[in-house]
């Protein structure tokens, strides 16, 4: 096992040997590629050999071009730094024998062979064919100029690619230095901060830009102290003469008794003040309370009214809107009450007047009956009305004096009233 073990890196080692002196090229030609193996050490010589041996040409035929260049026989291919896996364009030249046999032919004047005069169509042949042999050279020619324009363009394309490069350089050149300058600044920076740390512990940890904020302040406060103080000076150096000369009147025989006076005055005052305070608060008392009161009365008025109908009985309780329903024999209406405008403001509001106002209900919607109901209307509703007051406000009323209630009623209003009133 420990054997095997060791032999097999010998082997990859050798095969690695064998493999870096091998170069593997990519032939290329304008119709054709081949991939061709050979030494690094080989001339350009040898290398056509080879090529010449891969395309079937001879070897004069055989152009090698690279990045460019034209390689020459008697270079190395290390010379051109050629590497493994690149690639190198083929150009195949027409063979010069047939070319140099076709041209002396066509280019033999008749008079040099007198005596073998060939015939007009053989001379016209020779003729074409040279003709079709320069045409193959040029388009020779041709192929041959495709892969020096393609390695131009590769050059021009280095060539800015180059010059891209050196502007890059140059920014990042700048770059670099600017980074330098900001190491500086850094390092310069850092130092002055040590220096800053040192300089607070020796001042015990006060630092310097507190303690001058804190000076303008304390300096700032300062000033204005003194201006205060100055204004208090002449201020207190007016009111001491001020007193003086207070003094001095109240020496004069009318000031004399003046304490004394303005205490009976500041007393009268005083009770007068308290006096006014309670009575209005007594007033705002009794007006909430009088509000209350009728508040509670049209909500008894609209509710309940006690009609009386006999000593031996004594009282129906009926509702207003009952009494209107028991009276009332039309269907425009479907019961009255009476509404007072406190009822919708604040109790604690300072009033004299009472507001009442007579509503119509129809369907659950509320209609004043001032102009929107008719004269036999409101004189059906007087009745109601005063019979609804009679209750809540008066104590024992069992007497009503109606004057002329039935006028503008028609008759079966006017027969409804007199059963309710019966009743």
């Amino acid at each position: 096992m420990d054997a095997s073990n060791n032999d097999t890196p010998t082997i990859s080692q050798n095969s690695q040997t064998t493999t870096n002196s091998k170069l593997k090229l990519t032939i290329k030609t304008p119709k054709d590629k081949k991939d061709i193996s050979i030494d690094a050490s080989s001339t350009v010589k040898e290398f056509k050999d080879q090529v010449a041996n891969e395309f079937n040409s001879s070897v004069d035929q055989i152009c090698l071009i690279y990045s460019g260049k034209i390689l020459k026989d008697d270079e190395d291919l290390k010379k051109h730094d050629i590497k493994d896996g690149v690639t190198i364009h083929l150009v195949i030249r027409a063979p010069k024998s047939d070319t140099n046999s076709n041209t002396a032919a066509s280019s033999t004047p008749p008079r040099v062979q007198p005596e073998k005069k060939e015939p007009l169509d053989e001379q016209l042949q020779k003729l074409t064919n040279s003709i079709q042999t320069l045409k193959d050279e040029i388009e020779t020619d041709k192929q041959s100029l495709e892969p020096i324009n393609f390695e131009l363009s590769a050059c021009i394309t280095t060539i800015s690619q180059n010059k891209d490069d050196l502007a890059r350089t140059d920014i990042r050149y700048r770059q670099l230095n600017d980074n330098r300058q900001l190491l500086r600044n850094q390092i310069e920076l850092e130092q002055k901060q040590k220096d800053l740390i040192e300089l607070e512990e020796k001042t015990h940890g006060l630092k310097l830009d507190s303690l001058i904020r804190e000076e303008k302040q304390l300096r700032s406060t300062q000033e204005i102290l003194l201006k205060e103080k100055h204004t208090a000076s002449a201020r207190l150096a007016t009111l001491d003469q001020q007193l003086i000369e207070l003094g001095q009147e109240l020496e004069q025989k009318h000031l004399k008794n003046a304490h004394e006076r303005y205490l009976k005055h500041f007393v009268r005052q005083t009770v007068e003040e308290i006096a006014s305070q309670g009575l209005e608060s007594f007033y705002k008392v009794l007006d909430q309370t009088m509000m209350t009161y009728h508040t509670q009365k049209m909500k008894q008025l609209n509710k309940i009214t006690q009609v009386p109908i006999g000593s031996d009985i004594g009282s129906v309780d009926l509702g207003i809107r009952d009494l209107w329903r028991t009276t009332y024999c039309g269907s425009d209406i479907d019961a009255i009450e009476i509404r007072s405008d406190a009822d919708e403001e604040n109790v604690s509001k300072a009033r004299r007047t009472y507001n009442y106002r007579v509503v119509m209900l129809k369907s659950g919607s509320v209609m004043d009956m001032r102009n929107c109901c008719s004269t036999g209307q409101k004189v059906l509703a007087s009745p109601i009305i005063r019979l609804a007051f009679a209750e809540p406000f008066c104590l024992d009323c069992c007497i009503l004096a109606l004057d002329e209630p039935t006028t503008n009623l028609d008759f079966e209003n006017i027969d409804g009233l007199a059963q309710a009133l019966i009743e």
